[in-house]
Order: structure tokens, then sequence, then C-alpha cells
């Protein structure tokens, strides 16, 4: 009986340890996205500024939703 116990707690510690695995993966996998959108911000914004477009004028409001729709198109 207690070798089934043991085996059991011995599961039970195996598959935490697969969750916190997967819980790792997913916070890694949204750092690197958050890291990307603002890498592509920076971009956009530095895109539209080269296009002679001062922040917060509809012109560069303009500039940024085209972008923000290039970026949304597939591929």
């Amino acid at each position: 009986m207690s070798i089934r116990i043991a085996m059991f707690a011995v599961g039970c510690v195996a598959l935490s340890g697969c969750v916190q695995y997967q819980d790792l993966q997913k916070a890694d996998a949204a750092a690197k996205a958050e890291a990307q959108a603002q890498a592509q911000g920076r971009n956009d914004d530095a895109q539209c500024r080269s296009y002679g477009f001062q922040s917060e004028t509809p012109d560069y409001v303009q500039c940024r939703m085209k972008l923000d729709n290039q970026h949304a198109q597939p591929r």
C-alpha cells in the first residue's frame, strides 16, 4: 500500500513539473511577442516620422494605421 502512495506522490510531482514548464513556455512566448510588438511600434514610429509626420497629428495617425493594416495582412 505504501508503494502505491509513494508512486502516486512521484507521479504528482512529475506532473506538476510539466505544468510549470508549460507555464514558463507560455510566459516566454508572451514576452517575446510583446518585445516584437514594441520593436514594430518603434520601427513604425520612425518610418512615419521619416515622412515628416509629427506624432499626434492626423497624418501621423493615418500613417500608423496604414502600417498596422499592412502588418495585419497575411503573408
